[in-house]
């Protein structure tokens, strides 16, 4: 594999390295050569379905070019194109506030869809249905996995995650047709949370994601899929370290509204809340 160097510009890597890869992958390489704004916003799937190739070619070209990844060398050409950088900077520090308050506006219209809302409906009315619920996160989604559970545990959703991927794979496993998986992932790549999804699929588990990428391999392998919400402009985020994970927690907002109200209007004792505060009343605090 060639050695990257990470000084060099993303478009003359692929094309110093053109004549060592095969054929379908200068497929590919043809393609983000030509359409390097487009690609910055194009997911794996996208790029595979617009060139004819496999999703496997995409992120094998990637690496055959030295890098670690497709999402490593995408990050590398939005830093190259310098999209949005200077603008970016400038606004924040003279309105740094006003700033994120105008990204966070924006990102909420982009989940706020009807398609969008009707499937966080379904994934609601699967999760009161089912027995158990497994929430699969890993990195640093696990947090916004921790609070799903946390919270839907408490409205009585018997409902677990956990930080290790050999327990996760283990309770994928122990699932059953009466169960329910949610898996939870910004970029729809994650090798551990397709791991977990395709098990599921072979025990025929319902499963739905939480992902910003609807066309990803993750959102092909699930019954309901959930957009997060995306700005065009998120990877550079994740270049300079300000990539937020703030849809996928308005995402567990939303669901835990739904379930609470579903609950409400079904007059249904929620005994977790109830025990919660009598444990609390018998400290008298």
């Amino acid at each position: 594999m060639t050695k990257l160097d990470k000084n060099e510009k993303v478009i003359d890597i692929f094309k110093n390295n053109y004549k060592n890869l095969f054929k379908a992958e200068k497929i590919v390489a043809d393609y983000i050569i030509n359409n390097p704004n487009k690609v910055t916003l194009m997911s794996v799937k996208e790029i595979a379905n617009e060139t004819k190739v496999s999703d496997a070619t995409v992120v094998r070209m990637c690496q055959h070019s030295g890098f670690d990844g497709f999402y490593q060398m995408k990050i590398l050409l939005l830093r190259d194109i310098g999209e949005g950088n200077q603008n970016d900077i400038a606004d924040f520090q003279d309105k740094p506030i006003e700033f994120f308050l105008n990204r966070k506006k924006s990102l909420i219209n982009t989940i706020n869809k009807e398609d969008n809302i009707n499937n966080i409906k379904k994934l609601v009315s699967k999760l009161l249905d089912s027995n158990i619920t497994l929430i699969a996160a890993t990195g640093n989604t696990l947090p916004v996995a921790l609070d799903l559970e946390f919270r839907l545990n408490r409205l009585g959703i018997k409902t677990f995650t956990t930080s290790t991927n050999e327990r996760l794979l283990n309770y994928t496993s122990n699932l059953n047709e009466h169960d329910f998986l949610i898996t939870i992932s910004k970029s729809g790549l994650s090798k551990n949370i397709l791991k977990v999804s395709d098990i599921a699929n072979n025990k025929n588990i319902k499963q739905a994601c939480i992902t910003s990428e609807i066309n990803s391999s993750l959102s092909e392998n699930s019954d309901i899929t959930i957009f997060s919400g995306k700005l065009y402009n998120d990877i550079n985020d994740s270049y300079n370290g300000l990539e937020s994970h703030i849809g996928e927690f308005i995402i567990n907002d939303i669901i835990i509204a739904f379930v609470a109200s579903t609950k409400h209007n079904k007059n249904q004792l929620l005994q977790s809340q109830q025990l919660e505060y009598e444990f609390f009343s018998s400290l008298k605090l």
